[in-house]
């Protein structure tokens, strides 16, 4: 089949992702010949197309490693965690327990920023009320280290739900 190359959008594209993983696994297309790359990098290697595939069962554990590690600004995080994706699906479903293997820590500490930045946008992000003829608006400002925008908007419109507001971030809004 030779390599594989697999083009998500900029940021934390967890849908792109979800994809690519499916079809790859269908594929059998181990992790060494995939080329996972952003929508701006130009594509080095064939990147036909590869047909739709049913969903790949995970633990819970690394489903909720993915999520978050899908959002590190790491550029290597989609080839990181299409290998421990990888490894669990071919027989190492205790893969998580196994706390020395160097790619299960890396992958853990990955998730550990995230959860930090996740946790700093909800208790510091602080709204400012802007005048408006029309209405009354809240505006924040938060530069977060990872792409955790829309990870976090849950949060926030849950909470201020009678709010017309905006959080604004140097890569997003």
């Amino acid at each position: 089949m030779g390599r594989v190359a697999i083009t998500l959008h900029e940021g934390a594209d967890q849908e792109g992702f979800r994809a690519g993983v499916r079809r790859l696994i269908a594929q059998g297309v181990p992790p060494s010949e995939v080329v996972w790359q952003s929508g701006a990098a130009p594509s080095l290697f064939d990147d036909a197309p590869l047909p739709e595939a049913a969903p790949v069962t995970l633990p819970r554990e690394v489903a909720e490693l993915v999520r978050l590690v899908v959002c590190h600004r790491d550029p290597e995080r989609y080839a990181l965690l299409y290998d421990l994706i990888w490894r669990i699906h071919n027989g190492e479903r205790a893969l998580l327990e196994v706390h020395s293997d160097p790619l299960v820590h890396r992958v853990a500490m990955l998730a550990k920023t995230v959860r930090h930045d996740l946790h700093k946008m909800h208790a510091f992000v602080r709204f400012r009320r802007v005048e408006d003829a029309d209405r009354e608006r809240y505006v924040a400002w938060f530069e977060p280290e990872h792409f955790i925008l829309e990870a976090t908007a849950g949060f926030f419109v849950d909470r201020f739900r009678a709010l017309d507001w905006s959080i604004l971030t140097p890569i997003g809004s």
